[in-house]
């Protein structure tokens, strides 16, 4: 009678160890899909971030004779946007500033915020894009990476391309 149960305690324990085995794969199935959906809120976040900043800069520009600000933090300090929204796509949460030059056309830097200082006198802030330069699920102004979605004042919401883009390092 012993040698049975021990038999039927061995079957038991593969049939656990089975389930386990079974039970690891659906969740890693699920943690796939789990990725994609946060990647995917990531996005509308980034995007409802983005036009944020675009209409503080438009309420700074009505009230100051169509000037843009020195920084964004100007923005924040005369109350034209809540709070300074993070890059949410970014690990540092640092944005790139989109900046128009004052000599017109419509191509437009893209500056690191720590840069934006050297080039206020030949550019002024039009808005903001993420500094992430991962490739997105969506298609944004027929842009795929994240670094390219710029926002910025004339800016329409609807499916335009995207206006030609020239990235700087700050020198």
């Amino acid at each position: 009678m012993k040698t049975g149960k021990r038999r039927t305690r061995g079957y038991i324990l593969l049939a656990a160890l089975f389930a386990v085995q079974i039970a690891a794969v659906f969740m890693l199935m699920a943690r796939a899909r789990w990725q994609t959906v946060i990647r995917r809120d990531l996005e509308a976040e980034l995007i409802f971030r983005g036009r944020q900043y675009v209409r503080a800069l438009e309420s700074y520009a009505r009230e100051n004779l169509n000037q843009s600000p020195p920084s964004l933090r100007v923005l924040e300090e005369e109350k034209h946007i809540r709070r300074l929204y993070t890059d949410p796509l970014s690990a540092e949460g640092e944005w790139n500033l989109v900046m128009k030059p004052a000599s017109g056309g419509k191509k437009l830097l893209i500056v690191p915020v720590s840069a934006a200082g050297r080039f206020l006198t030949q550019a002024s802030i039009v808005g903001v894009c993420s500094t992430s330069a991962e490739s997105g699920f969506l298609e944004y102004r027929g842009r795929k990476r994240y670094n390219e979605w710029a926002f910025y004042l004339g800016d329409s919401e609807e499916e335009e391309d995207m206006p030609p883009l020239e990235f700087t390092q700050g020198t």
